[in-house]
C-alpha cells in the first residue's frame, strides 16, 4: 500500500495507473487505524489488480480530489474512492467499525463496479 504525502502524488498515481482504491482518513482515530487495516486485507487480496493508496487527511488536505464537506467526514470516519482511467467510479463514505462487514461492504461494491466495466475480479 501506497502512503501518500501530497495531493499532487494522489493525482500523479490516479493518472499513471489503470484501477486505484484510495482511502482518506485521520490515523489518529480508532476509525483511521481501521480504515487502514480494511485496507491492507483488500490488498492481500486484489493487490495485483489495483493499486491502494492511503492518504492522510491531517497531513493532505485532498486537493482536487475531495471536496471540502467530505474532508470532514474523512476526519471522523474515512472516505473510500475508487478511480478507474482516471475517473472515480465509486465512492464509500464512513464504516462500520467491524471488519468483515467494512470488508464485504467495499469487496462487493468495488467488484460490482469492475464488472459492468468489464473488469475480471478475483476477490
Amino acid at each position: 500500500m501506497l502512503v501518500a504525502r501530497s495531493a499532487s502524488e494522489v493525482e500523479r498515481i490516479i493518472r499513471r495507473e489503470r484501477v486505484v482504491l484510495v482511502a482518506f482518513t485521520d490515523p489518529r482515530r480508532a476509525s483511521g487505524r481501521h480504515v487502514y487495516r480494511v485496507m491492507q486485507r483488500l490488498e492481500r487480496k486484489a493487490g495485483h489488480m489495483i493499486t491502494f493508496v492511503y492518504v492522510d487527511v491531517t497531513r493532505v488536505n485532498g486537493g482536487s480530489l475531495i471536496q471540502k464537506e467530505l474532508l470532514e467526514v474523512a476526519k471522523r470516519e474515512g472516505v473510500f474512492k475508487l478511480f478507474i482511467d482516471g475517473e472515480c467510479v465509486f465512492e464509500q463514505e464512513g464504516v462500520f467499525m467491524d471488519m468483515e462487514a467494512d470488508y464485504q461492504a467495499l469487496r462487493l461494491g468495488i467488484k460490482d463496479v469492475m464488472k459492468r466495466r468489464s473488469f475480471k475480479t478475483l476477490f
